[in-house]
């Protein structure tokens, strides 16, 4: 092999050798509430989306993950995702609450751009694109599974208290239809602002129509929290169940003390300690904290998309073509189905606070 012969084959080694090393890896934009009322689930989602992405990263998995702060607003949401798509270059995006991700997905839509929305329940989010993706519970699943278990002679009067958002209107129809299917009157039907934390007008209505039963759907500890001390201070005896899972969290249950005793939730299996358990363990080694459900939720995301692109930069029809192909995927919260439409449902029952705990109802 003559010199130049040499100088070429080095030069070519070289050169591929460069090309893999800098070969970027695939980017996603996390939009957030990390700050108000609602950074508890910011804060753990991100959380579990770095330790996802630090557990990849040593399996030579490489996701770059910028995040950006929602405040749970949409207008803000909307000019992070611009900031991220111009000025970053993502290749897909996380979202979290309804308010935000449901004015996202149009957007997303029309830049042909994978988003991947979490605690986010409003209806037909996922099914509005095909670059859409919900990896939390419908609306349906909100709802159903209390109805299943409440005896319509026991409560054949109910009231519901709900977040004026599109989450909450979502599950609050749910609601209507299945108090009719199960043939309940609902005597009282009240809404609230998010993050309100008063709730006392809305309540002493109720107090006067004598419900069973308080069906609240809320998002935040301070709305669970405050709705039920206050019930309690106003001698409601009616039955409090949630449909919705912030009850289902350490921190709305801190803030709730004894007024959450009794109280009936919805809960993941992490959140009953049937799952993650080595999650867990790692978060709180890492973190010095309890994780609540979005911990594993966003654990979760960063997971699924790295075994979907194994870190490699796409375009986002071939991305969200390769997270349909993967169909089914290992959650922390069980085995989950990752559906056509974008749907990826784990399972959610009803638990109930007893000595500050959940308990699965059954």
């Amino acid at each position: 092999m003559n010199t130049k012969t040499v100088i070429i084959v080095l030069a070519t080694l070289l050169l591929s050798g460069c090309a893999v090393q800098t070969e970027a890896p695939l980017k996603v934009g996390a939009i957030l509430p990390m700050s108000g009322p609602t950074a508890v689930w910011g804060e753990n989602l991100k959380n579990g989306m770095e330790l996802a992405r630090e557990e990849l990263a040593v399996q030579g998995v490489n996701i770059d993950i910028i995040y950006e702060d929602s405040q749970a607003k949409p207008d803000v949401a909307l000019t992070a995702y611009r900031k991220l798509k111009e000025l970053d270059g993502v290749n897909m995006v996380f979202s979290a609450f309804s308010r935000v991700s449901v004015p996202l997905v149009s957007v997303a839509d029309n830049d042909k751009m994978p988003i991947m929305m979490t605690v986010v329940a409003a209806k037909g989010v996922a099914e509005k694109s095909p670059y859409s993706f919900r990896f939390y519970s419908n609306e349906r699943q909100y709802v159903e599974p209390q109805f299943a278990w409440m005896n319509s002679s026991v409560y054949n009067r109910v009231a519901v208290l709900w977040i004026n958002d599109e989450f909450g209107s979502s599950v609050h129809d749910v609601i209507l239809e299945q108090a009719q299917l199960h043939k309940m009157s609902v005597v009282a039907d009240e809404n609230y602002d998010p993050n309100s934390v008063d709730f006392r007008t809305q309540l002493t209505k109720i107090k006067v129509a004598n419900p069973k039963a308080i069906l609240f759907v809320g998002s935040v500890p301070v709305e669970i929290s405050n709705a039920l001390k206050q019930v309690r201070e106003l001698g409601i005896t009616a039955d409090f169940i949630e449909n919705s899972a912030a009850l289902a969290q350490p921190a709305s249950l801190q803030a709730a003390g004894s007024a959450a005793e009794g109280a009936i939730t919805l809960a993941f299996p992490f959140s009953l300690g049937r799952s993650g358990g080595e999650f867990r363990q790692a978060y709180k080694q890492r973190f010095s904290t309890e994780p609540n459900f979005a911990a594993a939720f966003g654990y979760d995301m960063v997971k699924l998309i790295g075994l979907a692109s194994d870190g490699h930069t796409m375009s986002g029809e071939e991305l969200a073509q390769r997270i349909v192909a993967v169909k089914t995927f290992e959650s922390l919260n069980g085995p989950v189905a990752i559906q056509p439409s974008g749907e990826i449902n784990p399972a959610i029952e009803p638990a109930k606070v007893m000595n500050g705990s959940l308990v699965a109802l059954f």
